[in-house]
């Protein structure tokens, strides 16, 4: 059976592990521990890398030898993008809650506007909404 680090180098080949590594979100030392073995990945941030690398789970963990993932990456990709942007306006408003209280009620409804403009299904109801 092969290790995470195995396979992780494995899926990596032909592409460069820094691209990856930005599209999980961690940076390139991280990826590097992880190749070497020096460390294992949070849950997170293990997902992460299974979308980016667009392998199954099972696969890098040296559980299977089938690398297709069971399920759609790019609804996958796209749901993980609505949570990210859920976690920024989340973060957002509770750093920020003190001042935002302080905001005049058009500003803070356009801060939010702003903030999840950037999801995906927000997009398309505006694009709908506007078009």
């Amino acid at each position: 059976m092969d290790s995470f680090p195995e396979r992780l180098d494995e899926a990596l080949e032909g592409r460069k592990a820094a691209a990856i590594a930005m599209g999980a979100g961690i940076s390139d030392s991280r990826m590097s521990s992880y190749r070497h073995g020096r460390r294992c990945p949070r849950l997170e941030v293990f997902r992460a890398l299974v979308i980016e690398l667009g392998v199954s789970a099972d696969w890098l963990l040296g559980l299977s030898d089938d690398r297709t993932p069971s399920q759609d990456l790019d609804e996958v990709r796209e749901q993980a993008g609505d949570e990210a942007t859920d976690d920024v306006i989340e973060e957002f408003s509770e750093r920020f809650s003190y001042a935002a209280e302080a905001l005049p009620t058009n500003y803070r409804r356009a801060v939010v506007e702003r903030l999840s403009s950037g999801r995906p299904k927000e997009r398309e109801r505006n694009r709908k909404e506007t078009g």
